[in-house]
């Protein structure tokens, strides 16, 4: 679910910046319920309003004024407090663009009390010990309010997914600092034994300059060590084969979402058109093989997979566009069959295509 707006900024790979904290202080200690205008009778905009009056350490009667189709603006008075514009829907609920009289900007994603709490105890999960740059954090505690909760979140300039499907050129350094700065949250999530599970460049947040990465939407995370893992995980062109036959799956699962989103930034192309879920059909643009499916197991290829046709398109596009051909080991490391063979984040850090943007990230943070 992008939280971004349609335009991104010039890309440039310089030193990474912590983002600002806005709110401070005033997010730990909410004022009292506010009281909300009778007239706003619609409970998704009374947590609205009473989320932002809360960020505004405000208590006063609000009025709502339509802008155009999908933004208001919000005053207490005569006075203007923000605007409010929706960016993003989905099954769970709405995401909403707060712009301050300032010009800040933040996000409220709103939905069930299920459904947020979850993402909100997986983000909190993964905040713990410090959290990690390059993935999503929220600005304040969730609110609740009548079985509807909402959670806060930064606002950044675009999504991988609008990234790629622009006209803009990304470099060789472009390319690897945005798969280092995948990796990095990867292997931050995977140490926390949880399975992003729904990895794809529009959950991958970017701010443009400087040039960083952050992983969001872990709504439908899944944790190793639950008793049982939900087998309805990642979005259909970015599902690995084990999890389209229903076998057990692991960290892995991410890996192979990864492999797909690289060979998108490299040949700005989806690899894999599935159909409906469960149509093993997806695959015909990595071999033109058929699975033989037996008893839960499955064969796609044998392991000489530089006649895979995916592999030879990579191939062709990463020298016709001067990008490193360390690449497509990468991509092969990470697309194996065999889940079990797939490289994991840590080891995809150390991988040669990508070593030298490591070093010099980490030169940067110093």
């Amino acid at each position: 679910m992008p939280y971004a707006e349609e335009n991104a900024g010039e890309l440039s790979p310089t030193e990474l910046t912590s983002p600002i904290d806005e709110f401070g202080d005033k997010l730990i200690k909410p004022p009292p319920l506010p009281v909300l205008e009778k007239t706003q009778g619609h409970l998704l905009y009374d947590l609205i309003i009473k989320t932002i009056l809360q960020l505004e350490n405000r208590r006063d009667i609000v009025i709502l004024k339509t802008i155009e189709k999908n933004i208001k603006a919000m005053y207490i008075k005569d006075e203007y407090i923000c605007q409010i514009e929706q960016i993003g829907k989905g099954s769970f609920g709405v995401v909403l663009k707060i712009t301050k009289k300032t010009g800040f900007s933040y996000v409220l994603k709103v939905g069930s009390h299920k459904d947020i709490s979850y993402e909100s105890f997986n983000i909190e999960m993964l905040k713990h010990d410090g959290g990690n740059e390059h993935v999503i954090k929220t600005l304040s505690p969730p609110v609740l309010h009548n079985n509807i909760m909402a959670i806060v979140l930064p606002f950044y300039d675009t999504d991988l997914r609008k990234i790629i499907f622009s006209k803009q050129t990304l470099t060789d350094n472009h390319i690897k600092c945005i798969l280092v700065h995948i990796l990095i949250g990867l292997n931050h999530i995977h140490k926390k034994n949880i399975i992003h599970a729904d990895l794809k460049p529009a959950n991958i947040l970017i701010q443009a300059n400087p040039l960083k990465c952050i992983i969001a939407d872990v709504g439908i995370a899944q944790h190793i060590d639950s008793e049982s893992m939900d087998p309805y995980i990642c979005s259909r062109w970015y599902r690995p084969p084990e999890v389209i036959l229903k076998q057990p799956y692991s960290c892995s699962v991410d890996i192979w979402s990864f492999g797909c989103i690289l060979y998108e930034l490299i040949t700005d192309n989806i690899l894999f058109r599935g159909g409906q879920c469960g149509d093993l059909s997806c695959y015909d643009e990595l071999s033109r093989k058929p699975y033989n499916v037996k008893g839960g197991m499955f064969d796609l290829i044998q392991e000489n997979v530089k006649t895979m046709r995916a592999e030879k398109r990579l191939a062709i596009e990463i020298r016709i566009r001067n990008y490193d051909t360390k690449l497509l080991d990468l991509f092969q490391q990470c697309m194996k069959i065999n889940k079990d063979e797939r490289i994991n984040a840590e080891e995809a850090l150390k991988h040669p295509s990508l070593i030298d943007c490591v070093e010099w990230i980490k030169s940067t943070q110093k």
